[in-house]
């Protein structure tokens, strides 16, 4: 008696040749990556080509194609976390993802990338899509998926990066990295930002010119004042008018009649946290880590035990960041503008930041810079991306500049919002009775998501003034 041979795959399943396998393999394989590879045409996205993650992702999906589909989810949201982390200048995707317990403070509404949502839905209908696939041919797809990521890594071999977290400095053939791993980026820098990666004193104090600036100033002349402001995402832009257009916005003659101002920029590394750390206290690392022995060098720590009065001013809650609890550290009074209970119910100048707008921050910090013996610092608000629908756009002449260096419109739209942000300075330095000694930096780069707005501004620098007043 003859029997027919019978087939091991399930009934109903079609036959798959090599050929169909390969091109379910390859279908895959890009649909993992999919997301990224769309949205990094416009938007900032420092990763390497290939996530290794989302790769081995859809190898267990042909084997298990719920738990391979759950576990590619799991794989973008961490790469998107590493990315935003990078583009917000975050110590690591850990501390960006802790921002989160501030969500409650905000309004999130205008934080939310519609079009990125968009992107995300579509590849996961796709995932979904590709795992009915699977159920009947994920065995004859599996080593060709396999195949494909043998070869991505010898590329990254052949490239010469062979840093598979994607990031740092790297001997590159090509401006590309082939391939790494979001996951293991991710745990490997977060782990080192919880292991003694806090602060610790800058090793080059000439590199922080407003550090050294202030302290100089406030030892030379002991019963005089200081002002600090640090203006919210005032990076240095790269176009040489545009430098000066923003800094003719407080370098006017009724300033430079009663200070001297000199000008120029300082490295910046990290978010505004460390913005603050770097210039208050000379410290880079983050806040969390800062300890009794690490705000001995910080200024208004200080002028506190000199008989100063040191405060700080905020548009917004102090809870943001914690800064009810390590600005008293360095040796600042978190100190209102308005009482609450005064505020008024305007949603303020910046639409997910409610709060006070700078040019009522400004003006109180110049009235209490304006008594002698006084520390007075300033950290600004308005400017914080996203920019408000409502406020200073770029008159005829910043636009024309804008043209000229082929700036974008949206960073554009930013020098214009730091301009204003910088006259409502001078007009209040300019009613000043005592001038104090005054510093203004920023913090950071502005994180645009696109590529060309952020190309706009240096990614190492920002902007400094040092405003000395000249009856010293």
């Amino acid at each position: 008696m003859m029997f027919e041979q019978t087939s091991s795959a399930p009934v109903g399943a079609e036959a798959v040749t090599p050929s169909k396998s390969v091109v379910i393999a390859v279908a895959l394989a890009v649909t993992s990556q999919l997301p990224f590879w769309m949205l990094g045409l416009g938007l900032s996205m420092t990763r390497p080509l290939f996530s290794l993650d989302a790769l081995l992702a859809v190898c267990v999906a042909t084997r298990k194609p719920r738990l391979g589909v759950a576990l590619l989810g799991l794989m973008w949201a961490v790469d998107g976390l590493q990315a935003a982390s990078l583009v917000y200048h975050f110590a690591s995707p850990l501390k960006f993802l802790a921002g989160a317990q501030y969500l409650s403070l905000l309004d999130v509404f205008p934080l939310i990338a519609w079009g990125q949502v968009l992107v995300f839905a579509t590849c996961v209908g796709l995932a979904l899509c590709g795992s009915r696939f699977l159920r009947t041919h994920g065995r004859g797809t599996l080593k060709w998926l396999v195949i494909a990521i043998a070869s991505v890594v010898v590329l990254d071999l052949i490239n010469g990066s062979s840093k598979m977290s994607g990031i740092g400095p790297e001997q590159l053939t090509t401006r590309t990295n082939v391939a790494g791993s979001p996951l293991m980026n991710a745990a490997l820098t977060s782990w080192r930002t919880a292991n003694g990666r806090g602060p610790v004193p800058v090793r080059f104090p000439s590199q922080v010119a407003s550090y050294g600036a202030i302290k100089k100033f406030a030892a030379d002349h002991p019963d005089s004042s200081v002002l600090v402001v640090i203006v919210e995402s005032m990076g240095l832009p790269n176009s040489g008018p545009l430098q000066r257009w923003l800094a003719g916005s407080l370098v006017t003659p009724r300033i430079a009649s009663t200070w001297e101002v000199v000008g120029g920029s300082e490295p910046f590394r990290g978010s505004t946290t460390y913005g603050e750390l770097r210039v208050l206290c000379g410290l880079i690392g983050y806040y969390e880590a800062i300890g009794a022995a690490d705000t001995s060098s910080c200024l208004p720590r200080q002028a506190r035990e000199q008989g100063w009065r040191a405060i700080g001013l905020h548009g917004f809650g102090f809870n943001m960041f914690d800064r009810h609890d390590w600005w008293p550290k360095v040796g600042l009074l978190p100190t209102d503008v308005t009482p609450t209970a005064n505020r008024k119910s305007e949603r303020g100048c910046n639409d997910v930041f409610i709060g006070d707008c700078d040019s009522v921050v400004l003006d109180e910090a110049v009235k209490h810079a304006d008594q002698p013996r006084t520390f007075a610092y300033a950290l600004t608000l308005d400017t914080h991306l996203p920019l408000a629908h409502r406020g200073a756009e770029p008159d005829a002449a910043l636009s024309a500049l804008c043209e000229q260096a082929a700036v974008p419109s949206p960073s554009c739209l930013m020098v214009a919002r730091l301009g204003s942000v910088l006259r409502s300075l001078e007009n209040s330095l300019a009613l000043s009775r005592n001038p104090p000694l005054v510093v203004v930096v920023g913090d950071h780069a502005p994180p645009f998501m696109s590529n060309s707005a952020r190309a706009s501004f240096s990614s190492t620098e920002v902007p400094l003034w040092v405003l000395r007043p000249r009856r010293h």
